[in-house]
C-alpha cells in the first residue's frame, strides 16, 4: 500500500488575495489567539445568533451549544453565514471544510462558501480583542447527499423535454415549447397516445466518478380527457423506457397549449420519432402509479446514468408511457397524466435529476494546522476531510505522538498533561491512504 503524507498547512487551500482578509490574519496570528482553545465555560465572547442564507438551523441557535446541522436544499451551491456577537470590537473568522479562515465583521455575510457533495463543515470562530479573554468556535454541519439538476435552478441548464402525439391530427406537430408534457390517452381511443420525453445535458460530473443513486423526479399536476367522458379509473402506471436515437425538443407551443404548433425542420414530432426502428428500449427501466393528488413522483435509473457517465450508451434521455391498448372502448385508459416540463414559469415545480456519486480518494487535509491547548480542559474536536468530500473511502484512523500529552479518539483531543504531541489522521480506500498531522502544545 503506498503512503502519501499530507500536511494540512500546506494542502487544498484557497489562494488569498484580499488585503483586508490578509490584514485581519496577521492581526489574529499577531493577538496569538487563532488555535487557542479553552472550555465553554471559561468564554467571555459569544456569537449571539448565526444566520444563514439559504436553508435553515435545524435547532435554534443558542450562545451556549457549539454544534450544529443545517438543511439547505440540493440545489444550492454556496451558502453565506451571518455572525452576531455581544463584542462589536470581537474578531470574527469563518472557515469551511479545513480552507483558509476568512475573516467576518458582526453582523455582516460572509463571502459565499462552496458546498460539496458530501458533509460540509463550517466553523465559525469568535474571539475577543481582549487576548486576557477567551474564545468559542462554532461548527455548523451542512450534510449536501444529492445534486440536483434543475432547469433554472442554481447554475444548470441543459434540459430539454417535449411530448409527442399519436392523433392524426397532431402526428407532425412538435409540442417542445409547452409548459407540460402528458402521458397516456385523452379519450378512449388506441391511436390516442401521449408520450414524455426528457434528457438531462452538461451535467457536471467527472469522468471518474461512481453514480450510487439516480432518479428522474417529475411533478404531477393533474389529468386531462377529452370532453364527454369520466375518468373511472384515475390511477395510471407510468413506464420509463431508455431513449435509442438522438432527437430535438424544439419549439412548438406555448404555455398554455395542448397540442403544440406544426413542427418545423428536424423538431421531434411523432412522425420522424417513431418512423425510426426501435426509437426507445422495450424493457421497462422503472414505473410508477400516478393517482389524482398533485405530488413529485421519481424514477430510478441509477444503472443507465452510470451507463451514460462511463460512455457505454448514449444519453439519448428517456421516454414516459403508460400501457398500451389494442382496442378503443377501454375505459382504464381515458384520462393522461400531466407533467410540468422544464419550460414551466415555476422553476421549482421543474423535472429534476437528483444524483448521488462517489470520487476516488485524493488526499485529506485537518481544520486547523496547530493546538495549544490547557490540561484537563473539555476534549476539542478537530475535523478530517477526505478529499473530495465525497470520496470513497473505508474510514479514518486517528493516533497521537504522545498519549500522556494529548489523547485522540475519532477526532476528539483530550489534554492530559504539559507537553507537546503529534496528532495524525489516516484515511485509506484499501488502495492508497493519505495522512495529515497537527501539532498539539498542551499548557
Amino acid at each position: 500500500m503506498k503512503t502519501l503524507e499530507i500536511h494540512s498547512t500546506s494542502s487544498f487551500n484557497l489562494a488569498v488575495n484580499n488585503v483586508a482578509l490578509i490584514a485581519g490574519i496577521a492581526m489574529l496570528f499577531a493577538l496569538a489567539i487563532p488555535f487557542v482553545v479553552v472550555g465553554t465555560s471559561q468564554a467571555n465572547v459569544a456569537l449571539t445568533d448565526l444566520q444563514l442564507s439559504v436553508g435553515e438551523l435545524v435547532q435554534p441557535f443558542s450562545s451556549d451549544t457549539l454544534s450544529y446541522f443545517a438543511s439547505v436544499p440540493e440545489t444550492e451551491s454556496g451558502i453565506s453565514v451571518v455572525p452576531f456577537t455581544n463584542d462589536p470590537s470581537a474578531i470574527i473568522t469563518v472557515q469551511i471544510n479545513g480552507e483558509q479562515p476568512t475573516v467576518v465583521n458582526n453582523a455582516t455575510a460572509s463571502p459565499t462558501l462552496p458546498l460539496e457533495i458530501g458533509n460540509n463543515v463550517i466553523i465559525v470562530s469568535v474571539a475577543s480583542a481582549h487576548a486576557s479573554q477567551q474564545s468559542r468556535a462554532y461548527r455548523l454541519t451542512i450534510p449536501k447527499r444529492t445534486v440536483r439538476f434543475q432547469e433554472g435552478a442554481g447554475a444548470y441548464s441543459g434540459t430539454f423535454d417535449t411530448q409527442i402525439a399519436q392523433a392524426v391530427k397532431y402526428v407532425d406537430h412538435n409540442m417542445g415549447a409547452q409548459h407540460k408534457f402528458e402521458v397516456g390517452y385523452s379519450g378512449p381511443w388506441a391511436r390516442d397516445q401521449k408520450y414524455a420525453m426528457i434528457r438531462f445535458d452538461n451535467l457536471p460530473i467527472p469522468d471518474d466518478a461512481t453514480i450510487t443513486e439516480a432518479t428522474l423526479n417529475v411533478w404531477y399536476f393533474g389529468d386531462r380527457l377529452s370532453s364527454g367522458y369520466e375518468n373511472k379509473f384515475p390511477d395510471k402506471e407510468v413506464y420509463m423506457h431508455r431513449i435509442r436515437i438522438p432527437w430535438i425538443e424544439g419549439n412548438g407551443g406555448t404555455e398554455t397549449s395542448h397540442d403544440g404548433l406544426p413542427g418545423q425542420p428536424g423538431e421531434t414530432t411523432w412522425n420522424n420519432f417513431m418512423k425510426e426502428s426501435a426509437p426507445f428500449h422495450f424493457d421497462i427501466i422503472d414505473s410508477i402509479v400516478v393517482g389524482t393528488e398533485p405530488n413529485w413522483f421519481s424514477f430510478e435509473l441509477t444503472d443507465l446514468a452510470n451507463d451514460w457517465l462511463k460512455g457505454k450508451l448514449p444519453n439519448y434521455g428517456v421516454l414516459l408511457k403508460t400501457y398500451e391498448y389494442p382496442s378503443n372502448g377501454d375505459e382504464r385508459m381515458i384520462g393522461t397524466k400531466q407533467f410540468r416540463s422544464s419550460e414551466y414559469v415555476n422553476v421549482t415545480e421543474r423535472p429534476y435529476l437528483s444524483v448521488i456519486f462517489t470520487v476516488p480518494l485524493q488526499g485529506l487535509t485537518l481544520d486547523v494546522s496547530a493546538l495549544v491547548l490547557t490540561a484537563g480542559q473539555d476534549p476539542f474536536a478537530i475535523t478530517a476531510f477526505p478529499r473530495p468530500l465525497n470520496a470513497e473511502y473505508t474510514g479514518i484512523e486517528w493516533s497521537s505522538s504522545n498519549d500522556a500529552v494529548a489523547k485522540v479518539s475519532q477526532g476528539l483531543i483530550t489534554p492530559v498533561s504539559k507537553g507537546l504531541a503529534v496528532v495524525r489522521a489516516t484515511v485509506s480506500d484499501g488502495t492508497i491512504s493519505y495522512s495529515a498531522e497537527i501539532e498539539v502544545t498542551v499548557k
